[in-house]
């Protein structure tokens, strides 16, 4: 046990070490470790959290969150307004707004990036939030039969240059078919399909930041064997990525670290922020929780379910505690971290460094819908009753208080209930077996452990 122990406490301080002898520079004002590296730093093909957190201090979209109320407010945009069916907006780009390099944030800057995501050439993940701009479906079904038409031309007709004259006809077609235009360098407007009451917040979300147009440009070309436009990876490596958030990428060593400092024509840039961040990827949990604990490492994001269960004990042991003291606190205007940095220092089995914050997500089951089975036999979860009796069967409740033990509240349809203003989702279906028992006779099986 004393040699695991002092092998896991070495791994903590290797990792610290590690950080400064990259590349011998000073150590950042803050470091702070994530489970993963970011696999990209494309802002239209980025995917899981890890990309997410990252990409909101390198590129600022047209809104932005508010961190204390999540709700929307300016950022590359300075003003916007809707027509009262919540379909049509003109959105007014801060004059201000600057990539790293100095150039200006433009109307275009979105639109360019807004049009590459909506096509299958991307691959965006989060494609869906941009088919909801009128003409973005239409633009995205022809280009893939264009493209389907492209693939089947003998090899010796898919050259570079036919691909490119492809390609120009796709811009006219957004151009006619997709109400996303910029009218000039300062103003977008745009239409939507259908009304969305969270517009706002899905133009926060990263994925709808602006790209840098010189730059995607010089970095793009076509893929002969489909068509598709595809850019180099090299468009968003430190020195030739250009970002229009708070900061800048200005070393990346993928799965070692990532060192960001200020845009210095950022207005956050002359507001206290830290000069330099540095992100570690540290996939072991022991290791991260210890150099952590040692001071190698400022702030961990995010650790797995065999640390987290523990250290939420620990910091509701620690808060329950001082319950009534921290609340008093709270009341005076103080924030989350003043009021516990004001309280006694926590007690053996307590931490006062832990944040234990809810994560807008749903944990599902994904059910195979499909007649029969691989081997041709007959598969139950075709029949809608089976889902639902088997829905109704599982207590969710009892698997969050006993299972994952992390206090996760029970969503019963897909959107978590109070996740989105002015939504509010279907009751969805109960724990209920006696139900469950009869649906499933309903559809012609036996429940055998009745």
């Amino acid at each position: 046990m004393r040699l695991a122990l002092a092998v896991l406490i070495l791994l903590g301080g290797m990792l610290a070490a590690v950080i400064a002898a990259e590349d011998r520079r000073p150590r950042a004002e803050v470091v702070l470790a994530q489970s993963a590296d970011c696999y990209t730093l494309d802002p239209q093909r980025m995917t899981y959290q890890q990309y997410l957190r990252v990409a909101a201090g390198r590129y600022e979209g047209l809104v932005g969150s508010d961190p204390d109320t999540d709700e929307p407010g300016p950022a590359a945009a300075r003003s916007w307004t809707a027509s009262p069916d919540g379909l049509e907006w003109r959105v007014e780009i801060d004059p201000g707004a600057r990539w790293s390099n100095g150039d200006p944030v433009t109307a275009h800057d979105f639109v360019a990036g807004w049009r590459r995501a909506m096509l299958p050439d991307c691959g965006s993940d989060y494609a869906g939030f941009f088919l909801e701009v009128e003409g973005a479906r239409e633009l995205a079904a022809w280009r893939a039969k264009a493209l389907s038409e492209f693939a089947a031309l003998p090899p010796a007709a898919r050259t570079q240059a036919r691909a490119g004259e492809l390609w120009a006809e796709t811009e006219r077609q957004a151009a006619r078919l997709v109400k996303l235009e910029a009218v000039d360098a300062r103003t977008l407007r745009m239409t939507l399909a259908r009304r969305v009451p969270y517009w706002l917040e899905l133009v926060a979300f990263p994925v709808m930041s602006p790209i840098h147009r010189p730059t995607y440009a010089t970095f793009a070309s076509f893929d002969l064997a489909t068509g598709r436009q595809r850019v180099s990876t090299d468009w968003t490596k430190p020195g030739n990525l250009a970002t229009n958030g708070p900061y800048q990428v200005v070393d990346w060593q993928y799965k070692k670290s990532m060192r960001l400092e200020p845009n210095p024509h950022h207005p956050a840039a002359a507001s206290g922020m830290p000069a330099s961040v540095e992100i570690v990827p540290a996939e072991d949990d022991n290791t991260s929780v210890l150099a952590f604990d040692a001071g190698g490492v400022d702030w961990l994001v995010e650790v797995r379910a065999a640390y987290k269960t523990e250290l939420a004990a620990q910091a509701a042991r620690y808060l329950a505690r001082h319950r009534e003291e921290f609340d008093r606190l709270r009341a005076q205007g103080k924030s989350w971290d003043e009021a516990l940095c004001a309280l006694p220092p926590p007690g053996p089995g307590e931490r006062r460094d832990v944040h234990v914050i809810p994560s807008f997500g749903t944990d599902f089951y994904s059910f195979n819908c499909r007649p029969t089975l691989n081997g041709g036999g007959r598969n139950p979860f075709a029949d809608a009753r089976v889902r639902r009796a088997f829905s109704q069967a599982v207590d969710k409740q009892a698997r969050g208080e006993r299972v994952v033990r992390l206090g996760e509240p029970v969503a019963r349809t897909l959107t978590p209930p109070g996740s989105i203003r002015g939504y509010e989702p279907p009751a969805g279906l109960p724990h209920d077996p006696g139900k469950a028992r009869a649906a499933l006779a309903a559809a012609g099986w036996e429940d055998r452990n009745g």
